[in-house]
């Protein structure tokens, strides 16, 4: 038997005669049941566009200063200057003193070879000082069939606060 990676889960829930946990809704709990069925690997993605030769994950058919891997991996399309609409976006809530980090990802990324790194630094960009250090994923909401949009936060605590996202392929 081949295993399809699409998993079932059957969730029951027992009470003593008419009256047990399912007569009383206030001792429900509620479940989510999120079945992440595996999308298009990058391979077929990419063929699904006009984008002539270039179709290696590092071309930017578009020039929209994405390449194909960061279209895949946002849901961009990569015929088009889309990098608007999907690219991450930052915001600072000053009464919290945190910075959050708001961008898209493949629901499918394991499956499909994808890391997504969130990283930041507070000192001068042309240092290479990034980390992850003080990252927290602070909130994931599924979009849709293929992707979650993911909300990444750190404190700020100097006058300079950057971030970015590197999405790797394996």
């Amino acid at each position: 038997d081949q295993d399809d990676g699409q998993r079932d889960v059957l969730l029951t829930s027992c009470g003593e005669g008419n009256a047990g946990v399912l007569g009383v809704p206030e001792l429900w709990h509620t479940a989510m049941l999120v079945n992440v069925i595996p999308g298009m690997p990058y391979e077929e993605w990419i063929l699904g566009y006009s984008v002539g030769t270039q179709t290696n994950l590092l071309d930017d058919f578009d020039l929209d200063g994405m390449d194909h891997l960061v279209e895949y991996g946002l849901g961009g399309n990569p015929e088009i200057d889309d990098a608007a609409s999907i690219l991450p976006v930052s915001m600072l809530n000053a009464e919290s003193n945190v910075f959050a980090y708001v961008y898209n990802r493949r629901r499918d990324a394991a499956f499909q070879g994808l890391s997504y790194t969130v990283r930041q630094q507070d000192a001068d960009l042309t240092l290479d000082s990034w980390t992850t250090n003080g990252i927290t994923e602070a909130g994931v909401v599924v979009l849709d069939a293929e992707f979650e949009e993911v909300t990444a936060t750190v404190p700020v605590d100097g006058d300079k606060k950057f971030m970015k996202l590197d999405i790797e392929k394996q």
